[in-house]
Protein backbone atom coordinates (compact mmCIF):
# COMPACT_ATOMS: atom_id res chain seq x y z
CA UNK A 1 0.00 0.00 0.00
CA UNK A 2 1.42 3.64 -0.79
CA UNK A 3 1.52 6.43 1.83
CA UNK A 4 1.55 9.68 1.65
CA UNK A 5 4.03 10.33 3.52
CA UNK A 6 7.02 11.29 2.43
CA UNK A 7 9.31 8.41 3.82
CA UNK A 8 12.81 10.25 5.60
CA UNK A 9 15.47 7.51 5.04
CA UNK A 10 18.20 7.00 7.27
CA UNK A 11 20.34 4.37 6.65
CA UNK A 12 21.34 2.09 9.68
CA UNK A 13 25.10 2.26 10.21
CA UNK A 14 27.05 -0.59 12.07
CA UNK A 15 26.89 1.00 15.36
CA UNK A 16 23.08 1.38 14.78
CA UNK A 17 23.32 -2.57 14.28
CA UNK A 18 24.90 -2.99 17.87
CA UNK A 19 22.72 -0.67 19.18
CA UNK A 20 19.22 -3.22 17.84
CA UNK A 21 21.14 -6.26 18.17
CA UNK A 22 22.09 -5.16 22.02
CA UNK A 23 18.35 -4.07 22.56
CA UNK A 24 17.40 -7.72 21.31
CA UNK A 25 19.17 -9.69 23.10
CA UNK A 26 17.53 -7.31 26.33
CA UNK A 27 14.51 -8.66 25.68
CA UNK A 28 15.22 -12.12 24.42
CA UNK A 29 17.34 -12.82 27.77
CA UNK A 30 14.83 -11.31 30.11
CA UNK A 31 11.87 -12.83 28.11
CA UNK A 32 13.90 -16.47 28.69
CA UNK A 33 14.28 -15.44 32.07
CA UNK A 34 10.28 -15.29 32.45
CA UNK A 35 9.95 -18.15 31.23
CA UNK A 36 12.08 -20.48 33.10
CA UNK A 37 10.67 -18.29 36.08
CA UNK A 38 6.74 -19.03 34.60
CA UNK A 39 7.33 -22.88 33.89
CA UNK A 40 9.04 -23.64 36.89
CA UNK A 41 6.06 -22.25 39.01
CA UNK A 42 3.84 -24.12 36.69
CA UNK A 43 5.78 -27.42 37.20
CA UNK A 44 5.12 -26.47 40.92
CA UNK A 45 1.70 -26.44 40.53
CA UNK A 46 1.09 -29.59 38.59
CA UNK A 47 2.84 -31.25 41.54
CA UNK A 48 0.38 -30.25 44.11
CA UNK A 49 -2.26 -31.44 42.32
CA UNK A 50 -0.99 -34.70 43.20
CA UNK A 51 0.83 -33.94 46.42
CA UNK A 52 -1.12 -30.98 47.98
CA UNK A 53 0.37 -30.82 51.22
CA UNK A 54 3.84 -30.10 49.60
CA UNK A 55 4.91 -26.52 50.39
CA UNK A 56 1.94 -25.55 52.62
CA UNK A 57 2.50 -21.81 52.93
CA UNK A 58 0.63 -18.84 52.62
CA UNK A 59 2.63 -17.70 49.71
CA UNK A 60 2.90 -21.11 47.64
CA UNK A 61 -0.49 -21.89 47.87
CA UNK A 62 -2.50 -23.01 44.68
CA UNK A 63 -4.35 -19.63 44.06
CA UNK A 64 -1.78 -17.45 44.10
CA UNK A 65 0.99 -19.46 42.32
CA UNK A 66 -1.70 -20.15 39.26
CA UNK A 67 -2.19 -16.46 38.78
CA UNK A 68 1.51 -15.62 38.98
CA UNK A 69 2.21 -18.69 36.47
CA UNK A 70 -0.80 -17.32 33.92
CA UNK A 71 0.47 -13.46 34.58
CA UNK A 72 3.87 -13.95 33.78
CA UNK A 73 3.53 -16.29 31.13
CA UNK A 74 1.26 -13.79 29.17
CA UNK A 75 3.17 -10.45 30.40
CA UNK A 76 6.96 -11.78 31.08
CA UNK A 77 7.63 -13.98 28.77
CA UNK A 78 5.44 -13.86 25.55
CA UNK A 79 5.16 -10.22 25.90
CA UNK A 80 8.34 -9.46 26.16
CA UNK A 81 9.92 -11.63 23.58
CA UNK A 82 7.29 -10.78 21.30
CA UNK A 83 8.38 -6.81 21.40
CA UNK A 84 11.89 -7.75 21.26
CA UNK A 85 11.28 -9.56 17.76
CA UNK A 86 8.77 -6.15 16.61
CA UNK A 87 11.74 -4.14 17.08
CA UNK A 88 14.14 -5.74 14.74
CA UNK A 89 12.00 -7.00 12.12
CA UNK A 90 10.36 -3.29 11.90
CA UNK A 91 13.87 -2.07 12.10
CA UNK A 92 15.06 -4.20 9.38
CA UNK A 93 12.10 -4.58 7.28
CA UNK A 94 12.24 -1.00 6.95
CA UNK A 95 15.83 -0.62 6.05
CA UNK A 96 16.62 1.87 8.65
CA UNK A 97 17.98 2.38 12.29
CA UNK A 98 15.54 2.15 15.46
CA UNK A 99 13.64 4.99 16.26
CA UNK A 100 14.97 5.69 19.46
CA UNK A 101 17.01 2.62 21.51
CA UNK A 102 16.75 4.37 24.60
CA UNK A 103 13.25 3.98 23.97
CA UNK A 104 13.35 0.26 23.12
CA UNK A 105 15.27 0.07 26.68
CA UNK A 106 13.03 2.15 28.96
CA UNK A 107 10.10 0.01 27.53
CA UNK A 108 11.87 -3.29 28.43
CA UNK A 109 12.66 -1.71 32.14
CA UNK A 110 8.94 -0.81 32.72
CA UNK A 111 7.73 -4.26 31.11
CA UNK A 112 9.94 -5.73 33.88
CA UNK A 113 9.15 -3.63 36.58
CA UNK A 114 5.29 -4.47 36.07
CA UNK A 115 6.10 -8.39 35.85
CA UNK A 116 7.87 -8.28 39.08
CA UNK A 117 5.64 -5.80 40.83
CA UNK A 118 2.51 -8.28 39.85
CA UNK A 119 4.50 -11.42 40.83
CA UNK A 120 5.45 -10.14 44.34
CA UNK A 121 1.83 -8.29 44.39
CA UNK A 122 0.00 -12.05 43.78
CA UNK A 123 2.45 -13.81 45.61
CA UNK A 124 1.63 -11.47 48.73
CA UNK A 125 -2.44 -11.96 48.30
CA UNK A 126 -3.10 -8.30 46.15
CA UNK A 127 -4.94 -9.39 43.37
CA UNK A 128 -8.03 -7.57 42.18
CA UNK A 129 -10.47 -10.90 41.85
CA UNK A 130 -10.96 -13.69 39.85
CA UNK A 131 -10.08 -11.59 36.59
CA UNK A 132 -8.14 -13.96 34.00
CA UNK A 133 -4.93 -12.02 32.91
CA UNK A 134 -5.96 -8.70 34.99
CA UNK A 135 -5.37 -9.96 38.39
CA UNK A 136 -2.30 -7.63 38.92
CA UNK A 137 -3.30 -4.60 40.92
CA UNK A 138 -4.19 -1.19 38.43
CA UNK A 139 -1.49 0.58 39.26
CA UNK A 140 0.74 -2.45 38.25
CA UNK A 141 -1.26 -2.40 35.50
CA UNK A 142 -0.36 1.44 34.54
CA UNK A 143 3.07 0.43 34.13
CA UNK A 144 2.10 -2.00 31.49
CA UNK A 145 0.32 0.19 29.57
CA UNK A 146 3.05 2.61 29.78
CA UNK A 147 5.68 0.50 28.33
CA UNK A 148 2.84 -0.50 25.61
CA UNK A 149 2.66 3.20 24.27
CA UNK A 150 6.34 3.58 24.69
CA UNK A 151 6.54 0.49 22.34
CA UNK A 152 4.09 2.00 19.85
CA UNK A 153 5.54 5.03 19.21
CA UNK A 154 8.97 3.92 18.40
CA UNK A 155 7.72 1.45 16.47
CA UNK A 156 5.42 3.85 14.66
CA UNK A 157 8.50 6.12 14.64
CA UNK A 158 10.75 3.63 13.35
CA UNK A 159 8.65 2.32 10.11
CA UNK A 160 7.85 5.99 9.76
CA UNK A 161 11.55 6.77 8.72
CA UNK A 162 11.53 3.61 5.96
CA UNK A 163 13.48 3.95 2.89
CA UNK A 164 10.52 3.60 0.62
CA UNK A 165 6.89 4.73 0.36
CA UNK A 166 5.40 0.89 1.22
CA UNK A 167 5.39 -0.47 4.61
CA UNK A 168 6.22 -3.78 4.68
CA UNK A 169 3.51 -6.32 5.67
CA UNK A 170 5.10 -7.64 9.35
CA UNK A 171 5.07 -3.91 10.40
CA UNK A 172 1.09 -3.68 9.75
CA UNK A 173 0.67 -6.67 11.84
CA UNK A 174 2.82 -5.65 15.05
CA UNK A 175 1.73 -2.04 15.08
CA UNK A 176 -1.57 -3.01 14.99
CA UNK A 177 -1.27 -5.44 17.85
CA UNK A 178 0.43 -3.02 20.10
CA UNK A 179 -2.44 -0.38 19.21
CA UNK A 180 -5.12 -2.48 19.71
CA UNK A 181 -3.53 -3.56 23.42
CA UNK A 182 -3.12 -0.21 23.88
CA UNK A 183 -6.92 0.08 23.62
CA UNK A 184 -7.67 -3.23 25.60
CA UNK A 185 -5.44 -2.19 28.45
CA UNK A 186 -6.68 0.88 28.81
CA UNK A 187 -10.25 -0.59 28.47
CA UNK A 188 -9.26 -3.15 31.04
CA UNK A 189 -8.17 -0.43 33.78
CA UNK A 190 -11.10 2.07 33.70
CA UNK A 191 -12.57 1.56 37.09
CA UNK A 192 -16.16 2.91 36.32
CA UNK A 193 -17.96 0.04 34.77
CA UNK A 194 -16.15 -2.93 36.55
CA UNK A 195 -19.15 -3.87 38.68
CA UNK A 196 -21.29 -6.61 38.27
CA UNK A 197 -22.28 -7.81 34.41
CA UNK A 198 -19.77 -4.82 33.29
CA UNK A 199 -16.93 -6.47 34.69
CA UNK A 200 -17.66 -9.92 33.37
CA UNK A 201 -17.85 -8.56 30.17
CA UNK A 202 -14.77 -6.48 30.47
CA UNK A 203 -13.44 -9.89 31.53
CA UNK A 204 -14.24 -11.49 28.83
CA UNK A 205 -13.25 -8.89 26.34
CA UNK A 206 -10.01 -8.64 27.71
CA UNK A 207 -9.07 -12.34 27.78
CA UNK A 208 -9.89 -13.35 24.43
CA UNK A 209 -8.52 -10.39 22.94
CA UNK A 210 -5.57 -9.96 24.52
CA UNK A 211 -4.81 -13.07 22.65
CA UNK A 212 -6.26 -12.61 19.77
CA UNK A 213 -5.14 -8.92 19.35
CA UNK A 214 -1.71 -9.05 20.99
CA UNK A 215 0.09 -12.40 20.54
CA UNK A 216 -1.67 -13.20 17.16
CA UNK A 217 -0.76 -9.96 15.19
CA UNK A 218 2.49 -9.62 16.67
CA UNK A 219 3.60 -13.49 15.91
CA UNK A 220 2.61 -13.14 12.40
CA UNK A 221 4.48 -9.89 11.75
CA UNK A 222 7.41 -12.02 13.13
CA UNK A 223 6.84 -15.04 10.64
CA UNK A 224 6.20 -12.79 7.26
CA UNK A 225 9.75 -11.15 8.17
CA UNK A 226 10.90 -14.23 7.06
CA UNK A 227 9.80 -13.30 3.53
CA UNK A 228 12.74 -10.36 3.65
CA UNK A 229 15.55 -12.72 3.29
CA UNK A 230 16.12 -15.13 0.73
CA UNK A 231 18.43 -18.22 1.29
CA UNK A 232 21.99 -17.18 0.63
CA UNK A 233 22.91 -20.60 -0.84
CA UNK A 234 20.21 -21.66 -2.69
CA UNK A 235 19.35 -21.16 -5.94
CA UNK A 236 16.31 -23.23 -7.78
CA UNK A 237 16.14 -22.93 -11.96
CA UNK A 238 13.52 -24.87 -13.47
CA UNK A 239 12.79 -24.81 -17.29
CA UNK A 240 16.71 -24.57 -18.57
CA UNK A 241 18.78 -26.38 -16.08
CA UNK A 242 22.18 -24.73 -16.18
CA UNK A 243 25.33 -26.17 -14.46
CA UNK A 244 27.95 -24.32 -12.20
CA UNK A 245 30.41 -26.92 -12.38
CA UNK A 246 32.07 -26.42 -15.61
CA UNK A 247 36.13 -26.36 -15.26
CA UNK A 248 37.38 -22.85 -14.46
CA UNK A 249 33.81 -21.30 -13.83
CA UNK A 250 33.70 -22.49 -10.18
CA UNK A 251 36.34 -23.35 -7.58
CA UNK A 252 36.58 -26.62 -6.48
CA UNK A 253 34.94 -26.12 -3.58
CA UNK A 254 32.01 -24.24 -4.75
CA UNK A 255 30.93 -26.71 -7.57
CA UNK A 256 27.62 -28.69 -6.98
CA UNK A 257 28.55 -31.64 -5.05
CA UNK A 258 25.68 -33.74 -6.20
CA UNK A 259 23.60 -35.00 -9.39
CA UNK A 260 21.99 -32.87 -11.45
CA UNK A 261 18.00 -33.66 -11.54
CA UNK A 262 16.17 -33.77 -15.03
CA UNK A 263 14.27 -31.40 -13.85
CA UNK A 264 15.88 -28.46 -11.72
CA UNK A 265 19.14 -27.88 -10.48
CA UNK A 266 20.25 -26.83 -6.97
CA UNK A 267 22.78 -24.90 -7.19
CA UNK A 268 25.28 -24.05 -3.97
CA UNK A 269 25.60 -20.48 -4.54
CA UNK A 270 26.97 -17.38 -1.87
CA UNK A 271 26.90 -14.18 -4.51
CA UNK A 272 26.40 -15.44 -7.94
CA UNK A 273 23.44 -16.10 -9.44
CA UNK A 274 22.22 -17.01 -12.90
CA UNK A 275 20.16 -14.52 -14.95
CA UNK A 276 16.60 -14.24 -14.34
CA UNK A 277 14.69 -15.50 -17.31
CA UNK A 278 11.33 -16.39 -16.24
CA UNK A 279 9.81 -14.96 -13.28
CA UNK A 280 7.39 -17.33 -12.67
CA UNK A 281 9.90 -20.25 -13.22
CA UNK A 282 12.82 -18.83 -11.04
CA UNK A 283 13.45 -17.86 -7.53
CA UNK A 284 16.19 -15.16 -6.69
CA UNK A 285 17.80 -12.30 -7.34
CA UNK A 286 19.03 -11.10 -10.70
CA UNK A 287 22.02 -11.57 -11.16
CA UNK A 288 23.77 -11.09 -15.47
CA UNK A 289 26.08 -13.84 -16.56
CA UNK A 290 27.36 -14.44 -19.99
CA UNK A 291 26.89 -17.24 -22.63
CA UNK A 292 29.41 -18.80 -21.62
CA UNK A 293 29.39 -18.95 -17.86
CA UNK A 294 26.40 -21.32 -18.17
CA UNK A 295 25.96 -24.84 -19.57
CA UNK A 296 22.21 -25.61 -20.48
CA UNK A 297 21.19 -29.55 -20.34
CA UNK A 298 18.00 -30.22 -22.55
Amino acid sequence: MQTGIAAHHSSPSENDDRALAAAFVGYTVTATFWLLFSTSVGVLLAYKFGAPDFAPGEWLTFGRLRAIHTNVTFYGWASLALVGLAYYVAARSSGTRLYSVKLAWIGMVLFNVAALAGTVALDLGYNDGNLEFREWPWPIKLIFLAALLITAWNLIATVARRGTEDIYLSNWYIIGGVLWTCILSLVAILPWYQYGLGQVAVSGFFMHNAVGMWFTPLALGTFYAAEIAEPPDLFLRARDICVLDQPGLLPDHRRAPFLVQPIAVVVPNHCDRLQRGDVGACVGRQRQFSADDARAIR
